[in-house]
């Protein structure tokens, strides 16, 4: 399972584990998110991070302090390798194991039903 690893300043890292079969997946600051990151710089709907060929792709929802990379805003990040960004001042990194990195080539997302069971940050 692909691991998120959400690091809130002046707290431990924590990390996230995510099945390769959810289509979509709601981070924010506030419920309904399905990971909830409890920091203010985080917007209440921050981002989506949705399933596509060979992997991810992270998609801003016009959140206040984005979605960075190296420094520079972004509003959609591809996500088909190892990856660090932020959303708002939460450091990120979005980790893939071989492999998953093997089985996400020309794969499609399959649709299920319900939301992911991800534990609160």
């Amino acid at each position: 399972m692909p691991k998120i690893t959400f690091a809130i300043p002046e707290q431990e890292p924590k990390k996230v584990s995510l099945t390769l079969e959810h289509e979509r997946i709601t981070i924010g600051r506030k419920k309904p998110c399905d990971i909830i990151i409890p920091h203010a710089s985080v917007s209440s709907k921050h981002c989506t991070l949705k399933r596509i060929n060979g992997g991810f792709e992270l998609i801003d929802n016009d959140s206040t302090n984005g979605v960075n990379l190296q420094g520079t805003r972004v509003n959609k990040l591809p996500i088909k390798e190892d990856v660090k960004f932020s959303l708002g001042d939460v450091a990120v990194q979005f980790k893939y194991s071989e492999t998953e990195m093997r089985s996400l080539l020309g794969t499609k997302p399959k649709k299920k039903p319900g939301k992911p069971q991800l534990p609160p940050l």
